[in-house]
């Protein structure tokens, strides 16, 4: 063989690993199919921070709602 062939070989050899290790890489990096399932976690998320500040805010007329509701119940005359 000839140096010239030998190099030829290792040339290409480099060439098409190379071409896989780009080709893996861009399918890889183009994947999407997490993307959604991130999406609905942030989602969810927000909702739930923006529920327990909501009930936060809230919770004393919650309680004043409850306690008034209960004292009409105990207050109502049982025939």
């Amino acid at each position: 063989m000839h140096a010239t062939s030998i190099l030829n070989r290792l040339i290409e050899g480099a060439t098409e690993a190379t071409v896989r290790l780009q080709n893996a890489w861009f399918r890889v990096r183009d994947e999407e199919s997490g993307q959604g399932l991130v999406e609905y976690a942030l989602i969810i998320a927000i909702v739930s921070l923006g529920a327990v500040l909501a009930l936060g805010f809230l919770s004393g007329k919650i309680n004043d709602l409850f306690s008034k509701a209960g004292n009409t119940l105990n207050t109502v005359p049982v025939p």
